[in-house]
């Protein structure tokens, strides 16, 4: 097992738990795109898992509920579809949703550096093809904070040996978003040292997913993405 290596996929899944589903009637679309969850991301952390046997954390609850990458007090925390909703009720879904996963996360960072020397953090994300009406044209985004000397190692190492494997893929360092914008990564930043800690976001596009998977390369990606991270760590 790659035990100084943690994954997460904040965004798995579209699911609403029963209690809240009557807020999302008629929003069955909705939840399917972008906005509910982030497509394929958890299928490539599982693969990622099973390839580098690290330990992988993950939400299939949707973000339009809760944004398990976002800090409390952030406006995007809640989606609009929650406004009718009483201050105790949305810290009930912060109690049974948010608390209980970030808290895992960091617990699961603390005993990896309890063992190791250094905690290798990285977060698996997709994200939409178009946005606002413009199209993003990379493929990969590896986001980090470059003021961190070991972030920038390994957001280095990452894409260098990602590319070999994958030439014409576009990867590109904090894009299509800033590594450094509020997140989980971010948070736990805070808590720990730069020495110590990296904090990697890795964001994939949707449309080359989707062609990816429709033509049978998904494993070997992951393979190469695995074999990417263990020889940036």
């Amino acid at each position: 097992m790659n035990s100084s290596i943690l994954l997460t996929c904040e965004h798995g899944g579209n699911r609403v738990p029963k209690k809240w589903q009557h807020y999302f009637a008629g929003q069955k679309r909705l939840l399917h795109t972008h906005r509910g969850w982030d497509y394929g991301a958890l299928i490539v952390a599982k693969l990622l898992s099973k390839n580098l046997k690290a330990k992988l954390l993950y939400s299939e609850i949707t973000r339009l509920l809760v944004d398990l990458n976002r800090s409390l007090g952030n406006p995007t925390l809640h989606s609009a579809y929650l406004k009718p909703l009483s201050a105790d009720d949305l810290e009930q879904i912060l109690k049974l949703h948010y608390h209980p996963y970030r808290k895992q996360v960091l617990n699961e960072v603390r005993r990896i550096l309890a063992r190791k020397n250094k905690a290798a953090h990285f977060s698996i994300h997709s994200f939409t093809p178009v946005f606002r009406g413009e199209r993003r044209h990379v493929q990969i985004g590896i986001l980090f904070d470059p003021a961190s000397p070991l972030e920038s190692r390994t957001a280095h190492l990452l894409k260098k040996n990602l590319q070999v494997s994958f030439p014409r893929t576009r990867i590109r360092y904090n894009d299509p978003y800033d590594g450094r914008g509020d997140g989980q990564t971010t948070s736990l930043r805070s808590r720990f040292s730069q020495k110590i800690y990296s904090g990697i976001e890795i964001e994939m596009n949707q449309a080359w997913l989707k062609h990816l998977i429709a033509r049978g390369g998904l494993d070997n990606f992951a393979d190469q993405l695995a074999t990417a991270m263990v020889a940036s760590v």
